[in-house]
């Protein structure tokens, strides 16, 4: 009796039929890929942008995706033209422009300084990306009122 049980329940499950494949769902949205909070600005910095200070120039950039200064993460590239052959070159750098040069940079709220340390300030126009990273929001779900994560 047994076997006959076992011999029934393999000849119907060898015998299942797929039926017909239902319709597509409809298209979900879009992923950022882990990435939020991120900006990232492109633009130009004529030579009339650079003021001479102790050890060399400087340049203010005003950046309004800086809004806190100790916590917003900051980067910047500079290039010499702004195309697809550039080659960017992320800060702080030395010899950009010429042997021997360094361009650093500081921020503050609001604002981006560039530092370019040599015996003259640039005599072309840069080019610079600026990408600020703002921290995401906390999750709280998970968290008790004393800031520690609850399993």
């Amino acid at each position: 009796m047994r076997l006959l049980f076992i011999a029934s329940i393999a000849l119907l499950v060898g015998c299942a039929k797929q039926g017909p494949i239902g319709l597509t769902g409809e298209q979900g949205q879009s992923g950022t890929n882990g990435i939020a909070n991120i900006k990232t600005v492109v633009d130009s910095l004529p030579v009339s942008s650079w003021q001479g200070v102790t050890g060399g120039f400087n340049a203010v950039i005003t950046v309004p995706n800086i809004t806190v200064a100790d916590s917003d993460n900051v980067s910047i590239s500079i290039a010499t033209s702004n195309n697809s052959g550039s080659t960017w070159y992320t800060l702080p750098y030395s010899g950009i422009l010429t042997t021997g040069d360094q361009m650093e940079f500081s921020y503050s709220r609001y604002e981006v300084t560039l530092f370019y340390s040599y015996t003259t300030a640039p005599a072309q126009t840069l080019f610079y990306k600026i990408t600020v990273a703002q921290p995401s929001g906390i999750n709280n779900r998970n968290q008790s009122a004393s800031g520690q994560a609850q399993n």
